[in-house]
C-alpha cells in the first residue's frame, strides 16, 4: 500500500480505514464520527485529542492553547526520552533550550521546578579543535594575553586581526592557508579612528572586514558600555550577523560590568557564559589584560585581578621585553598555560615603525623558554602557594573562620607550619568573635583595607612587610592561642 493512500483503523469505533494519511505523513483525515479526533488533525492534535479529549468535557470555548488536554498533551511530550534529548542537544546549540516542537514553543507552561540539563556521552558528536589562527587561536576557546603597560600588547592582537581580515597564509610558522574573515574589535583604551584604524592599516587589514564594537544601544536610544554580564544576548546577534571569527577584548576588565574582579565567582559568572555562544558560533575570543606588580609570583598569579582571568581561558600568554637582544624594540609571547597543545611555543617579535605607525614583525625562530624563568620568579614553595590562596580567600573586610581557612590549607596539602608563615607573610589577622564556649564564638582571619592589594592586584612591596614584621609578635601570639584552643574546643 502507497504512503500516499496509506490507512488506519480507530481501534475503538465501528468502521474500518477510517484515517487516511497524506501529505508525507504530516497530517490525517479521520472519517469515524466515533473517533474524538474526527476531522483533519495535525500529528500533535491526534495524540492529544485521542488521549487526553476527555479532559476537556468543561472546556467549553477555551483557547486550545489553554485547554486541558493541551496542558497535559504538553507534559506528555516533555517526558518522552526522545524530546528530552533533543532539548539538552538544544541547550548547547543555542542560547536557550528549545522546544521539541513549534507546537511545545507556543502552549508549553512555565516549568514548575529548574531542572538539569544533560545529555549521555554517547549521544556527543566528536569534534577535532578547529584553528582559526595557528597555535593561538581556536574556534570556541578563550585566549588571553597578559603584559605590563606600555609594552604594546594590543600591538598583537592589532596585528593577528589584520593578518585573519585578509587570509592567506596569516602566520609566519605555519604554510596553512586561510580564508579571509570577520574580527570583531572592542577597545576600551585605544580610539578607533586615531590609533587603532592607523595601525590595522600599517599591518595590512581589510577593513571591510574588521568591525569596531562601540556599544550597546538602549532601549532609549541610550549608548551603553559593553557589559558582558548584561549584553551577551546582542554579543550573540552581532556574531550571528557578522558571522566574526574573533572576537577582541581590549582589556577585558573593562567589559565585566560593576563586579569586584578579585572575587573569582563574580569574574566566572561573567567570563564563562561566552563560552557557549563561541561554541556556537565557532568563533575565538581573544583578550588581553594587564599584569600585576607582584614579581617573586608566578605566572599565573601576575594576571591582575582573580585567578579566574588566566582560569577561564584555554590559552595564556605574557607579552613582555626580551633584554637579551639588546634593543628596546624586541619583545617575547610566551606561554604561561596551554590547555589545547601539549607544547605551546613562544614566539619572538620585535616592534618596528612603518608610516609613523608601530608595526609587529614575527621572527622566524621559535623561542623555547620557561616564563617563569624569565620573569624572575622562583619555583613557588607550599609557603607561597598558600600565600596565593590565602589572598584569595581574605578579601579585603571579609572574616573568614579560622577552621575554614585550617581546611581549605590541609586540602590542598599546607601544613601548620606553612599555613602560620603564609598568613604571617600576608599580614593576616587572627581574632575572636562571639562568646568562648558558645555557638557562635569562633576565631576568624581577616586582611587589614588596603594591606595588600592595590588597584592593580597584589602588592607585595617593602612596606607590607615592614606592617607583617611589626604584627608578626601578636601574629604569633593569635596563632599559637588559635591552635591552643582547637584542642581545647
Amino acid at each position: 500500500m502507497s504512503r500516499e493512500t496509506a490507512r488506519y483503523d480507530y481501534t475503538l469505533g465501528s468502521s474500518r480505514g477510517s484515517a487516511v494519511v497524506y501529505d508525507d505523513d504530516t497530517k490525517i483525515h479521520v472519517h469515524s464520527d466515533t473517533s474524538p479526533a474526527r476531522g483533519q488533525q495535525s500529528a500533535w492534535d491526534l495524540v492529544r485529542l485521542s488521549k487526553f479529549s476527555h479532559l476537556d468535557r468543561d472546556a467549553g470555548e477555551m483557547p486550545i492553547g489553554e485547554r486541558p488536554s493541551q496542558k497535559a498533551m504538553i507534559e506528555f511530550a516533555e517526558s518522552l526520552p526522545e524530546i528530552k534529548a533533543q532539548r539538552a542537544a538544544a541547550a548547547f546549540e543555542d542560547m536557550g533550550p528549545t522546544p521539541p516542537s513549534a507546537d511545545i514553543e507556543q502552549h508549553r507552561a512555565r516549568p514548575k521546578r529548574k531542572r538539569p540539563i544533560s545529555r549521555r556521552f554517547d549521544t556527543i558528536r566528536e569534534e577535532s579543535l578547529v584553528t582559526i589562527y595557528p597555535g593561538l587561536l581556536f574556534a570556541g576557546k578563550h585566549t588571553t594575553i597578559g603584559g605590563d603597560p606600555g609594552l604594546g600588547k594590543s600591538l598583537v592582537s592589532t596585528d593577528i586581526a589584520a593578518r585573519i581580515s585578509r587570509g592567506g597564509r596569516i602566520s609566519p610558522y605555519s604554510d596553512e592557508q586561510f580564508e579571509p574573515a570577520t574580527v570583531i574589535m572592542c577597545s576600551a583604551e585605544d580610539a578607533a579612528a586615531d590609533t587603532v584604524k592607523p595601525r590595522l592599516r600599517t599591518a595590512g587589514a581589510d577593513m571591510a572586514r574588521i568591525v569596531d564594537l562601540i556599544g550597546v544601544l538602549g532601549p532609549e536610544d541610550g549608548q551603553e558600555h559593553l557589559n558582558l554580564g548584561e549584553h551577551l544576548p546582542v554579543l550573540n546577534e552581532l556574531l550571528g550577523d557578522t558571522k566574526a571569527r574573533v572576537l577582541v577584548l581590549d582589556p577585558i576588565s573593562s567589559f565585566l560590568g560593576k563586579i569586584d574582579s578579585h572575587q573569582n565567582s563574580q569574574v566566572r559568572g561573567v567570563i564563562d557564559p561566552i563560552k557557549r555562544i563561541l561554541e556556537r558560533h565557532k568563533a575565538a575570543l581573544l583578550s588581553v589584560q594587564h599584569l600585576n606588580k607582584n614579581e617573586r609570583a608566578s605566572v599565573i598569579n601576575r594576571f591582575s585581578g582573580s585567578i579566574s582571568f588566566v582560569g577561564a581561558p584555554r590559552m595564556a600568554f605574557v607579552f613582555m621585553c626580551d633584554r637579551t637582544q639588546g634593543s628596546k624594540a624586541d619583545r617575547w609571547l610566551l606561554p604561561a598555560k596551554s590547555n589545547l597543545l601539549p607544547d605551546a611555543p613562544g614566539y619572538g617579535l620585535r616592534i618596528g615603525v612603518m608610516e609613523g605607525q608601530p608595526l609587529l614583525d614575527w621572527r622566524t625562530e621559535r623561542v623555547d623558554l620557561d616564563v617563569n624563568d624569565v620573569l624572575g620568579a622562583a619555583a613557588p614553595t607550599k609557603t607561597t602557594l598558600a600565600e596565593d590562596m590565602l589572598r584569595a580567600v581574605l578579601v579585603p573586610g571579609a572574616e573568614v573562620p579560622a577552621a575554614d581557612i585550617e581546611r581549605m590549607c590541609r586540602e590542598r596539602g599546607f601544613g601548620r607550619q606553612a599555613r602560620r608563615d603564609a598568613l604571617r607573610s600576608i599580614g593576616a589577622q587572627a581574632k575572636r568573635v562571639g562568646a568562648k564556649g558558645t555557638k557562635d564564638g569562633r576565631w576568624v582571619w581577616s586582611l587589614p583595607p588596603g594591606l595588600i592589594r592595590d588597584d592593580e592586584g597584589f602588592d607585595d612591596t617593602p612596606h607590607v612587610e615592614t606592617v607583617a614584621q611589626a604584627a608578626r609578635a601578636p601574629l604569633e601570639a593569635a596563632a599559637a592561642k588559635l591552635e591552643e584552643d582547637w584542642v581545647s574546643e
